[in-house]
């Protein structure tokens, strides 16, 4: 059974996951495999990128895959994207995803959903708490045998876990990990035909909104430490203004415009996505990248929140 080890704890058997490690670089791997062995987890031996192809082919089912793809060439990548997906696809492992800005395109148009973690620089904390949820989420932390426990003992275990993992959080903290610095991606900040800015029944152009996000981002200059981060408006401001530009938006581009570090704003993607606010569509000239534009539902909720501010005598530049 997916190659897992069982152990008696206090009076019932909890499953240790499995982990399975990708990386090349050596720091990658210590890394992560120690963030795996403090989650709970039970490691596997570590594989190479260039080698990951075979080995998934032949491995047994496992419970998590934890992968760092930071310095690899894209080619690299495509070859593990697909290896990763068949693996996953005939299973149902959980995969945290340690990249670099220039293949967050690359591994959104692939690995999406609530399966896959992406993190892009992350620190300590950030790295363990990806990894512990992941281990947890997949139902390895307590599965015991139902017939002897009882749920007050479960819930006992499982409170005993969260106050564990919380705890070496708070270490993470106090020993000062480091805080990801801003976004810094490069990548096309708006693709495809660009007409005459639109105006919509708010009254409202996509110049207007540009004036909005420059006010927004200006206020970083006169206060410091992330005091106005507010990810989501900002990446649905970028996103409308797109709209009515009739521009397109790859993920990397609206990491951007999220104004936060990456792997916040790729967290923030994936729960806009899953709250039907976004949508995504694949590049059909470039399989590397996808593009995110507001649902039907986000963009007549835009409109009505401009229709209403103006109607309320709010200057565009205020709001």
């Amino acid at each position: 059974m997916r190659g897992t080890s069982w152990n008696d704890a206090g009076g019932g058997f909890h499953r240790q996951p499995t982990a399975l490690v990708i990386a090349d670089a050596v720091a990658d791997i210590d890394e992560l495999s120690a963030a795996i062995r403090d989650a709970g987890g039970r490691l596997l031996p570590a594989v190479q990128l260039a080698e990951a192809t075979t080995r998934l082919a032949q491995s047994a089912p496992v419970d998590l895959l934890a992968i760092s793809i930071s310095g690899a060439n894209h080619d690299v990548v495509d070859a593990l994207i697909g290896a990763v997906s068949r693996f996953v696809h005939s299973g149902d492992a959980a995969v945290v995803i340690k990249l670099d800005a220039m293949h967050i395109d690359q591994i959104y148009t692939e690995f999406w959903g609530p399966r896959y973690t992406l993190l892009c620089r992350p620190d300590e904390a950030e790295l363990f708490g990806s990894i512990a949820l992941a281990v947890a989420g997949n139902g390895a932390l307590l599965l015991n045998d139902a017939g002897r426990d009882s749920e007050a003992v479960r819930l006992q275990r499982l409170n005993a876990e969260v106050a564990r993992i919380a705890d070496i959080l708070a270490r993470l903290a106090r020993n000062g990990t480091r805080t990801p610095p801003r976004a810094t991606l490069i990548g096309d900040v708006h693709l495809g035909y660009r007409g005459e800015p639109s105006i919509e029944g708010a009254g409202v152009s996509a110049a207007d909104i540009r004036q909005i996000i420059r006010l927004r981002r200006q206020r970083d200059h006169f206060f410091v430490g992330g005091l106005f981060e507010d990810p989501a408006w900002d990446m649905l401001l970028d996103l409308y203004a797109a709209h009515l530009e009739r521009g397109r938006v790859s993920v990397s581009s609206l990491c951007i415009a999220a104004a936060v570090a990456p792997t916040t704003a790729l967290r923030w993607i994936s729960r806009m996505t899953d709250a039907g606010l976004f949508e995504r569509e694949a590049d059909p000239f470039d399989r590397r990248r996808a593009f995110l534009e507001l649902s039907p539902t986000a963009r007549q909720a835009m409109t009505d929140y401009f229709t209403v501010a103006k109607g309320n005598g709010v200057g565009i530049p205020a709001i």
